[in-house]
């Protein structure tokens, strides 16, 4: 039963912790297990705000610009399943905005829109649910509807994604954001090339054994030891990458994660992670937070703060 004219969800983008890098033709579906973060700005402002209200017709408005034809049909496609869900005949309009996202914002966008839906139509979808739903329009929207730490592992076919904890688990972290405005490489062209890979074959088997690790670390409040194995998993992918000519981090990112490298010889808890965009996360513990911004105004290089974020919900 609606019983109001529109809602509005906020969700906060995602950044991989264990990778989820390559995906199956059939459905996008990951290859192999893994572990996701959601991040925003220390005022929560980085985000995806979507509103929902019904209407005679669909439109869909991202950022401004109205979007038709094919990019809109998945959007639909969501939309409609949730409508018979809720036994409701008709159209729905929907604006999204994404607020300062450097990457993440499918993520974002997707978790934003199922939850305003399910606001409005009153379905009251668990978060696993509302992961279903949303997936369809991002593979790894699942890091946005839980926030802090969440993970997708795969058995025998069938996908299980949950949390596996909250944001107040990274209370003490802060993550200084560098993007640079350089070309990258499209998602889908990374996803595509990586499993050509000699060393692929055996990446599920690592994947899974490091999110059994990432979970014992949890489980012993052992925050350096997650930081550290996320930014071994970067150094893992990223190798692939390069071994296969896509260079996603460039020269002037190089510095960056360099600096973090370095300052752990200077006593800092300081480790680094790119996805396939052009942005660089160094995390660091509050105490070091200081000095790690020094260290990046001192090499002028511009960063933003942010944190570890929570989950998706109605505004």
């Amino acid at each position: 039963m609606i019983d109001v004219d529109s809602t509005y969800a906020k969700a906060f983008p995602g950044l991989p912790l264990i990778f989820a890098e390559g995906f199956q033709e059939d459905g996008r579906k990951s290859m192999h297990d893994h572990a996701s973060l959601a991040i925003t700005s220390c005022d929560g402002n980085v985000c995806s705000v979507t509103s929902v209200s019904r209407a005679g017709e669909y439109s869909f408005m991202l950022d401004g610009h109205e979007v038709a034809g094919d990019r809109i049909q998945g959007v639909r496609d969501i939309a409609d399943r949730l409508l018979q869900l809720a036994g409701i005949e008709g159209s729905l309009d929907i604006v999204a905005e994404n607020r300062g996202i450097h990457s993440g914002s499918s993520d974002s966008g997707a978790a934003a829109l199922v939850t305003a839906i399910d606001g409005l139509l009153g379905l009251g979808l668990t978060e696993n649910q509302l992961v279903a739903h949303s997936m369809p329009a991002s593979e790894t929207s699942y890091r946005s509807i839980y926030g802090g730490l969440s993970m997708y592992r795969l058995s025998d076919g069938a996908v299980a994604t949950s949390q596996l904890t909250d944001s107040s688990f990274f209370d003490d972290v802060r993550i200084f954001v560098c993007p640079f405005d350089i070309p990258r490489f499209s998602a889908d062209v990374l996803h595509k090339a990586v499993v050509a890979h000699p060393s692929y074959g055996g990446r599920s088997r690592e994947a899974r054994e490091k999110v059994a690790r990432l979970e014992a670390m949890v489980a012993d409040d052992d925050l350096v030891g997650v930081l550290g194995l996320m930014e071994g998993d970067a150094r893992r992918v990223h190798g692939m990458f390069d071994d296969l000519g896509y260079n996603v981090i460039k020269p002037e990112m190089r510095r960056v994660t360099e600096i973090a490298v370095k300052s752990r010889d200077d006593g800092l808890k300081a480790y680094w992670n790119v996805a396939g965009g052009s942005v660089v996360y160094v995390f660091t513990l509050r105490e070091y937070a200081e000095d790690m911004a020094g260290l990046l105004t001192d090499a002028n290089i511009p960063s933003q703060e942010y944190r570890v974020a929570g989950p998706a919900r109605i505004i």
